[in-house]
């Protein structure tokens, strides 16, 4: 596999028949970081975690969707399948309903306090982050589609200012 191809991909469970959709400019990294993450049972998408965890990794493949021309375009592709499959965690795995791409959230000093104070001393679900994200007034509408952390330490991160992987930009 081409480590440079822009795609749109799915990671399928063939056992349950679920489905997991993303896209990516670096397909086989992509791939890799998916499995490890699963493999080391840290995948930040929980159903898809607990799925794995039972059914074993024999039963998840990964499949390219649709190869994209452009950088610029993998969001938009991502979002018309995302819309073909979306539906809350039925046969789907994506937890947001909305693709998205980088730059990540700036976070001012009111939102790292605002998050640090409900989340002290607390483990994170990611739909937990998505519900205190959308509290948080520069995050209005966004979603939260991917965690690509695979932890859940954030409040002690974003409070000491480091990076985290968050990306929250959904398409337009």
């Amino acid at each position: 596999m081409n480590k440079n191809i822009s795609a749109v991909y799915a990671i399928k469970n063939i056992l349950k028949g679920r489905i997991y959709v993303g896209s990516t400019s670096r397909l086989e990294e992509r791939k890799q970081e998916h499995f490890r993450e699963l493999k080391n049972k840290n995948h930040a998408n929980a159903y898809m975690q607990a799925d794995y965890n039972i059914c074993g990794k024999e039963n998840f493949i990964f499949e390219i969707l649709e190869e994209v021309s452009s950088e610029n375009l993998l969001c938009e592709r991502e979002q018309v399948y995302i819309n073909q499959y979306y539906d809350n965690q039925n046969s789907c795995y994506n937890i947001a309903k909305f693709a998205g791409r980088p730059p990540s959230i700036i976070w001012t000093d009111e939102m790292k306090e605002k998050l640090s104070a409900k989340t002290k001393g607390q483990k994170i679900h990611p739909n937990t982050l998505e519900r205190l994200f959308s509290e948080l007034p520069t995050a209005q509408g966004c979603g939260l589609p991917e965690i690509y952390s695979g932890t859940l330490s954030t409040s002690s991160k974003i409070t000491a200012g480091k990076p985290v992987g968050f990306i929250f930009s959904p398409c337009s």
